[in-house]
């Protein structure tokens, strides 16, 4: 997960972002990576939230990309961080379940027709991987070692099992040089870079992939290596939505209510605080949440359109459906681009998602404490 990320030891100090946090600590993008054992003030300022100050360690470092950092500090300090660890990825599980929505959604509306690009995301499974290693099986990472100069390959207790037959062109972030890199396969299932030996570091390095990153299919209008067929691109197309770009906003364009728009903020709170059948005036009244509430938006490439997804993850609803069956379940507010839906789970449960429709009955709970960026 993303997050603005300041670190300085003193002297220097670097403005960067992180590509993963734990509880433990964090990944932080660095050219050049700082050394192992090198302390750091790190500054994280996450979206809409409070800004978390902390000490760090460099554990590992990969050169030309990052360095992995433990974090430690006051006991507060530490509660906090973990606090808003905890928050996002309860966050991204919910917008794994929201891209997965979209996808199905745009398989059921697509013709099926996928127009390669020089470039294509992974998948947030790294399914573009999967069927590569089923079509082309890796080669032993023994064998492969022995060849570039290395020794054996491990990282945190996880053995590379795996090495594919060619270099694959990869970029691991967004602002990264395309890079000609063998991928492999861990014996615990996750699918990693190989990074060669450098000038700085005198054996290979893995870096382990999350999906984001993008691996190139064709070059100049012809197909290069991995060689992916038709119905390939289509298996990987199904099972992923193209995420372009996000941003944590105050404000949006979503347009007033004209009834409501005016109206004070906790008594409107207060009126959606009983039942309400979803309706058009439901509907305008639940816009207007957006306006007055801190939301995640999103950006996604769907058929070659943009469409802007915004997900009020910090306001807690309840939702029953009317039926013989009464069921109540607490959920989300989400806009997909077009329409108003909930993401219904909780943080003991899977996430899903849903449209609203006129057979549900929804009401305002109030602040979701376990998403509550105040608390971070």
């Amino acid at each position: 997960m993303e997050v603005e990320v300041h670190l300085t030891d003193g002297v220097q100090e670097l403005a960067t972002r992180t590509r993963e946090i734990s509880r433990s600590g964090l990944f932080a993008f660095a050219c050049p990576a700082p050394p192992v054992g090198k302390e750091l003030r790190v500054t994280l300022y996450p979206r809409g939230g409070a800004v978390l100050h902390l000490d760090g360690r460099v554990r590992y470092r990969l050169p030309d990309i990052g360095a992995g950092i433990s974090v430690f500090g006051q006991d507060d300090a530490l509660a906090r961080y973990q606090g808003f660890v905890a928050s996002q990825a309860q966050a991204v599980l919910a917008w794994h379940a929201i891209r997965g929505f979209l996808a199905e959604e745009d398989v059921h509306a697509s013709s099926g027709y996928y127009e390669a690009r020089e470039l294509i995301p992974i998948g947030e499974r790294c399914q573009a991987l999967q069927i590569l290693f089923e079509r082309f099986p890796g080669r032993p990472a023994e064998e492969r070692i022995s060849e570039a100069g290395g020794t054996r390959l491990e990282r945190d207790g996880e053995k590379l099992k795996c090495i594919s037959q060619e270099r694959l062109g990869l970029k691991l972030h967004a602002d990264d040089r395309l890079r000609e890199v063998f991928v492999g396969q861990t014996d615990r299932g996750h699918f990693v870079a190989v990074i060669p030996p450098g000038d700085d570091n005198r054996e290979l390095a893995l870096y382990r992939l999350g999906g984001r990153e993008h691996i190139a299919i064709s070059a100049g209008g012809h197909s290069i290596f991995p060689h992916f067929t038709p119905s390939d691109l289509l298996a990987i197309r199904r099972a992923q939505v193209e995420i372009l770009g996000s941003a944590y906003v105050q404000d949006t364009a979503f347009e007033r209510s004209p009834t409501h728009g005016d109206a004070p903020h906790h008594a409107q709170s207060a009126e959606l605080s009983r039942w309400h059948r979803f309706d058009d005036g439901l509907a305008r009244r639940l816009l207007e949440l957006f306006r007055r509430h801190q939301h995640e938006t999103r950006v996604y490439s769907i058929r070659g359109v943009s469409r802007e997804v915004k997900f009020l993850r910090d306001l807690s609803l309840e939702i029953r459906a009317m039926g013989p069956l009464e069921s109540r379940e607490s959920a989300r507010l989400l806009h997909d681009g077009r329409r108003l839906c909930v993401v219904l789970g909780s943080e003991r449960s899977s996430w899903r998602v849903r449209p609203l429709s006129e057979g549900d009955e929804v009401r305002l709970l109030g602040l979701a404490q376990s998403a509550d960026h105040s608390e971070a």
